[in-house]
């Protein structure tokens, strides 16, 4: 026996739902912080992952915005404003993105493309 490190041979990635946030991954990088929503890699990175639960933590730190207190709710405000999308639109392409993500997998993986 033994327990040696192997490499994927096959890893096949199929991007879907690609209808948001052109030419923003540091404005997109911000706005996931905004939410206090923890992803991999650096603020530039234009290829990173997101945990699902993380991810439907900011859907529901969207849709209760209101509820947040005020300087949480400015920077995730002014979060949107730099990703020239509102707060529906943002809603909108959270829960697309999320629908559209591999139902097998704990990630949701993105890349600017």
């Amino acid at each position: 026996m033994g327990l040696r490190l192997y490499v994927a041979k096959t890893y096949k990635v199929e991007f879907d739902y690609g209808i948001a946030f052109n030419y923003k991954v540091s404005e997109f990088h911000n706005l996931l912080d905004s939410l206090n929503v923890s992803y991999s890699g650096e603020t530039w990175d234009e290829r990173f992952d997101v945990e699902k639960e993380e991810w439907l933590k900011g859907i529901e730190a969207l849709k209760n915005l209101d509820n947040l207190e005020a300087s949480e709710r400015e920077e995730i405000q002014d979060a949107l404003e730099a990703c020239e999308c509102t707060l529906d639109e943002a809603i909108e392409f959270f829960e697309g993105y999320y629908n559209s993500a591999d139902p097998d997998h704990d990630y949701l993986e993105f890349q600017f493309l």
